[in-house]
């Protein structure tokens, strides 16, 4: 007898479950894309013991007819679509037919269902994969499906699942996209009797916000179109952003989708506002011809690809960098907390929680700064006193001088060694070649390259301290996208390391002049003058309502 058989039924439905039916969040996912192709306004989501014991989801959509209803969890069945050319341009969350198979499979599945001119409903229970009973049911119009002891056929898979309040967790996660995707849908979960979120269908995406990921104060509008695509959605301020994946949503035409370079493009727009272990918190939109996105690339539809990656890559990256360029990006002082340290650093570190919006104030209003521990300048101003980190704020100044200048270098701009510096190829392990040394031209260094000896002409006078045959040898060293001003982090890094070792430190003593002339530069310097190039605030302020609030005046 051969090895090879040909698998029975109930072994190939509990297989393909276990695509789209992970555990009870994915459940849920199912029930409410199922709801909201069928245009529900409102839909209620019941669980107990995080799902693992019942699922309850309500809607008041379309409702199915009884011969609809017979066929709505047979396998490969959908009203979704009807031919293959269909699949070319999905605009509906379900089209497979597979979800209430996979779920009635693995579970005690019941769903009862009302169309709005039926005189009944009908109910049909299905016990892990077998239809059971079908009959008559009073309800209103919608559908409601009931989902029991899931994997309770399969105990291999329930023993992998997690905590009732872990798996709760998820779900929340899961209604917590659907009701940001989705902001003119009404949204109610409950778990164990308790109610977990309440969002009404009068909750604005801006209330959403508020309410699902804590303060919509703390967003940036973002807006950008081209002739086909349309981004518009949230941003956080630079201070609230997250170490972790939490709090990032990406909706592709409404549906929310796990698209991992966005996030990388989208971290990459705020520079050097943010460190390397800081994400931004988004809530994004993108609307584009559904023929230009393929949603059928995943078991459970969070993926997609675009015919056009690049360029939605590069549009997301510039509708970030412009809300933030044009938004005030100042630390404000937030005193929250009861008590006050008698360390002016650990109160300003430890107390730190908001981003102003209000404007900065003009270099030319600074007419005195006052230094502090020989590490923070206080500059007074009519309403406001800003605490300016003189180390952070010089590292910042120095940071944007070099890319200016890299950027668009003039003659004068440069420095000549007496002799010029040589460099023999030979000795590289790694090949120099006219590309290289073109993007080393942008950068603004001279070079020729003779006889397998490459010699140093001219550099940018801001590198000129530096060690220039290890410089230029480090420069040739990285590969020709990490050379790009455009995508460079290496660059960048580079530059942050040179501005950090030539600023002044803490504890170097200013003058008076040299305070007054280093906020004036900074208050004065266009690219990103709230953060170092490392993410630390370069300044923070005190409003006058705060410090009246410090001292009890009101």
């Amino acid at each position: 007898m051969g090895k090879i058989i040909k698998l029975p039924q109930s072994v190939i439905q509990k297989t393909a479950a276990g695509e789209v039916i992970e555990n009870p969040a994915s459940v849920v996912k199912e029930l409410i894309e199922n709801s909201l192709d069928a245009g529900a306004a409102s839909i209620k989501i019941h669980v107990q013991k995080g799902g693992q014991q019942k699922i309850l989801v309500v809607d008041n959509g379309c409702g199915m007819q009884k011969d609809d209803l017979l066929l709505s969890y047979k396998p490969h069945t959908s009203s979704k679509i009807q031919k293959e050319d269909d699949l070319n341009s999905i605009a509906t969350f379900g089209f497979r037919g597979e979800a209430l198979n996979s779920i009635s499979t693995v579970s005690n599945f019941t769903i009862k269902s009302k169309e709005p001119n039926s005189p009944t409903g009908w109910a049909l229970n299905i016990y892990y994969g077998k239809e059971k009973e079908l009959k008559p049911s009073g309800l209103s119009t919608g559908t409601i499906v009931e989902v029991a002891n899931l994997f309770s056929n399969l105990p291999a898979r329930r023993e992998f699942l997690k905590s009732a309040q872990a798996e709760l967790t998820q779900i929340k996660q899961v209604v917590a996209s659907m009701a940001l995707a989705n902001p003119s849908v009404a949204f109610l979960l409950q778990s164990d009797n308790k109610t977990i979120l309440n969002i009404p269908s009068q909750y604005d995406l801006q209330k959403r916000i508020q309410v699902l990921l804590d303060d919509a104060g703390k967003f940036l509008d973002v807006t950008k179109k081209d002739p086909h695509h349309h981004i518009h959605g949230k941003i956080s301020l630079p201070q609230f952003s997250t170490n972790t994946g939490k709090d990032q949503y990406l909706f592709v035409n409404g549906r929310y989708v796990n698209f991992r370079a966005s996030t990388s493009a989208i971290k990459r727009a705020y520079g050097t506002l943010l460190d390397k272990y800081q994400y931004p918190k988004h809530v994004l939109y993108l609307q584009l011809p559904h023929e230009l996105v393929d949603v059928n690339v995943h078991p459970r539809k969070e993926e997609v690809r675009f015919k056009n990656e690049t360029h939605v890559l590069e549009l997301l990256h510039q509708a970030i960098q412009q809300s933030l360029d044009k938004a005030n990006l100042t630390y404000r002082y937030d005193p929250k907390p009861a008590q006050y340290v008698a360390s002016l650093y650990s109160n300003l570190k430890d107390s730190v929680e908001m981003w102003s919006v209000s404007d900065l104030p003009e270099a030319d209003s600074v007419t005195e700064v006052l230094q502090f521990l020989q590490t923070y300048l206080i500059v007074p101003l009519k309403d406001r006193v800003l605490f300016i980190d003189q180390h952070a704020a010089h590292e910042k100044i120095l940071y944007a001088q070099i890319l200016d200048f890299l950027k668009g270098a003039s003659t004068e701009d440069l420095f000549e060694p007496k002799d010029p510096v040589q460099i023999s190829t030979e000795d590289l392990d790694f090949e120099v070649d006219d590309s290289k040394l073109a993007l080393l031209s942008d950068l603004g260094l001279n070079l020729t390259l003779e006889d397998a000896v490459l010699k140093i002409k001219q550099v940018p006078k801001v590198f000129s301290g530096l060690n220039l045959e290890d410089f230029v040898i480090y420069l040739l060293s990285l590969d020709e996208a990490a050379l790009s001003l455009s995508y460079s982090s290496d660059v960048s890094n580079m530059i942050s390391t040179l501005a950090c070792k030539s600023a002044v430190k803490a504890g170097d003593f200013l003058t008076q002049e040299q305070a007054l002339r280093l906020v004036k530069k900074l208050l004065n310097t266009d690219l990103e003058k709230y953060t170092c190039p490392h993410g630390r605030p370069t300044m923070v302020e005190f409003l006058e309502g705060d410090f009246e609030r410090m001292f009890k005046r009101h």
